[in-house]
């Protein structure tokens, strides 16, 4: 049952992110931005670009800039399939779709699976940009790995709530 549900709610944020990477298409003047600033590069990754003004120190404040906005983008995207799909759950369902949403790991992922595709610093301007990607199969694969792991924690959480009220019947 919980299986059934993670891999709806990964499906559906999984949607979610592909809209959004197809809707974000913007077009933006940033004196001095490169060509390929706020480019999306494929509809199988989620592409993101950052600036930072500064001195060379920008650079990782530009890639910083980056992940942080795809955090932003895949909490998003969680936030969205609760609310419009399972918010109607109640429970251990409801329980299991909230820890699935609160994903204390996701900047860590985000770290390690961010391609950073372009990055430019102009010393004229002292500003750097970058842009990035996270790949859905990438994000697919981290999804699916948790579902076993929040499973577990929702079903000890229960087994738990289950011990303390036979604790409570028999004293």
């Amino acid at each position: 049952m919980f299986e059934t549900i993670a891999y709806g709610l990964i499906s559906t944020v999984i949607n979610y992110l592909f809209d959004t990477s197809v809707l974000r298409r913007s077009s933006v003047d940033i004196e001095g931005a490169p060509y390929w600033y706020e480019q999306t590069g494929g509809e199988k990754a989620i592409y993101v670009s950052a600036y930072c003004d500064g001195g060379m120190e920008a650079v990782d404040c530009a890639k910083r800039g980056v992940e942080e906005k795809l955090i932003v983008i895949i909490d998003d995207a969680f936030e969205r399939a609760v609310e419009h799909k399972f918010k109607h759950y109640k429970g251990k369902e409801r329980t299991f779709v909230e820890k699935m949403q609160k994903d204390t790991n996701l900047p860590l992922f985000v770290q390690r699976h961010t391609v950073f595709q372009n990055v430019k610093y102009d010393k004229d301007a002292h500003r750097a940009f970058a842009r990035g990607y996270v790949t859905l199969q990438a994000f697919e694969r981290y999804e699916k790995e948790r579902v076993d792991s929040v499973q577990k924690a929702v079903l000890e959480y229960h087994y738990d709530e289950m011990m303390d009220e036979l604790d409570k019947e028999a004293s």
